[in-house]
């Protein structure tokens, strides 16, 4: 076995393999770091998301102020017949909105929140969101087969509210029973209805 004497040069060969293996790792681990950041804002997302749908369903069914968690049994409690049809929900939606929009401002790496809309219906509420991933080498998207970097998710929940819909189906049984000719209506029903049993 030779020694080599002090002083000796080396083969050029391990430059040349480094220069090429180091990029490529170094970009490969970027890619990597910037894919976690993506997931972990993807997850945090849909969890924020179904979170706002959960607090959104209690504040329009329940009263539950989405931002302290209080109740407020004066409104619960003193609700128009016309509730459900949609009479008091524009305020509600705005202040959901706003209120989906301040909670969607941090906790993610490389996501902002382009746009943000909820809709509330007569038994369910459904709130979108379009976020951008933010992702500052074009490859990366093109190396994992993200074709945008735009992502809209949309959550929807239903809610029944037992009280509501008994003080809704005692006032219309109230009123049928006032207006003449309904209660031999229902007698009518009922009797068909024992006749086919």
């Amino acid at each position: 076995m030779r020694r080599r004497k002090k002083g000796a040069h080396l083969d050029g060969s391990i430059t040349v393999e480094a220069s090429i293996l180091v990029p490529i790792v170094l970009l490969v681990v970027a890619a990597m770091i910037f894919f976690c950041f993506y997931l972990h804002d993807s997850v945090r997302l849909n969890l924020t998301l179904h979170n706002l749908t959960e607090e959104a369903v209690n504040y329009i069914a329940y009263e539950v102020n989405p931002e302290n968690g209080e109740i407020n049994y004066n409104n619960a409690v003193n609700q128009s017949i016309l509730y459900f049809a949609g009479i008091q929900k524009g305020t509600k939606k705005s202040i959901l909105t706003n209120y989906c929009k301040k909670k969607l401002e941090d906790g993610f790496f490389i996501t902002s929140v382009t746009s943000t809309k909820v809709e509330i219906g007569i038994s369910n509420v459904e709130i979108t969101v379009t976020a951008h991933f933010d992702i500052p080498i074009p490859w990366i998207a093109s190396l994992f087969g993200w074709r945008e970097v735009n992502r809209t998710i949309s959550m929807k929940k239903s809610y029944f509210k037992r009280e509501e819909i008994a003080r809704v189906l005692t006032v219309v049984s109230e009123t049928g029973e006032q207006i003449k000719g309904v209660s031999e209506a229902i007698e009518k029903v009922k009797d068909i209805v024992n006749k086919i049993r």
